[in-house]
Order: structure tokens, then sequence, then C-alpha cells
């Protein structure tokens, strides 16, 4: 810092624009650190049972929270009683727009590939439709996705 010299006799050290800059520089980058998207990658797990007729069909209300998106990593169900039956996976409805990945038979894993993945935008949830399942038998539903921030998605790429 450069000292400058009063005429009272009284000796100060004022900052020199260098210093001025790098301080606020410094705080500059602090607050872009802060603002950098958190997102966090989820594990999802959860059961639904068949009906009688071994047939699925059924609204999970499994979706990101309010002001998050979910990007869907992977996904695997398994029948844990018959270890039989196909299922395919909606977003909402059972209608066939909807339709994210055709049946996949269990025990299955859905091949979500970089290409395939999907995103589940806020209000909108998992639909599971299923088939010769078994009278009654649990499927078992697990995954991973990854949530952001929807006030962070122009910042990143999926």
């Amino acid at each position: 810092m450069a000292k400058t010299e009063l005429r009272a006799g009284a000796t100060i050290d004022i900052p020199t624009l260098d210093e001025i800059d790098n301080a606020v520089q410094k705080h500059t980058r602090k607050i872009a650190n802060a603002m950098i998207p958190h997102v966090k990658y989820r594990k999802i797990m959860f059961s639904v049972a068949a009906d009688g007729s071994g047939n699925l069909s059924v609204n999970t209300n499994l979706g990101p929270e309010p002001g998050f998106l979910w990007d869907v990593n992977r996904l695997v169900m398994i029948n844990a009683t018959t270890n039989v039956g196909a299922i395919a996976t909606y977003l909402n409805t059972s209608n066939p727009g909807d339709l994210v990945f055709p049946s996949v038979n269990c025990p299955g894993v859905v091949p979500i590939t970089r290409a395939e993945q999907f995103v589940i935008q806020p209000g909108s949830y998992i639909y599971l439709v299923g088939s010769a399942l078994g009278a009654n038998a649990t499927i078992m539903v697990t995954g991973q996705v990854k949530e952001i921030p929807i006030n962070s998605v122009d910042h990143l790429s999926f």
C-alpha cells in the first residue's frame, strides 16, 4: 500500500488501485461460487403392488420438488414376488404419448443411455403400467436421478 503523509503529520496507508481491484475480484469470486448450482444425486426407491389379476397401473407420485427437475440416470424394476412380467414407464399418465420406456421384462434394468436419459419437470411424476406380474405381486423400483435446481438449467448440459 502506498503511504501518504498528511499535513497534520500523521501517516495513513491508502490502498492502491491494484489492491482494491484484487479485493473486489476476490469478493466477486466468493459470490460466484455461492451461486454455483448445487446438483444432487439422489437414490429413489419405492414399491408398488399389482392387483389380483397381476396387472399394474399406478401413479407413483414420485417426482421432483417444486423448483427442481430430475435427470433420470437409472431405473431398476424387480418383481419381488414372481420375478416375471413386464413394466412400462410413463410420465404422468398411461397415454401412449407419455411413454418414456416400453415394457421391460422383470427383473429388469431400464436401459438408460446418455441419449435416452429423460427429464422429469416439477409437477410431473413416474407412472408405471405392468402386466403378467402375478396376483398381488410386489414390484420394487430403485434408481438414481440427478436433482437440478431449475434456475441453474441454463448453466448445465445433459
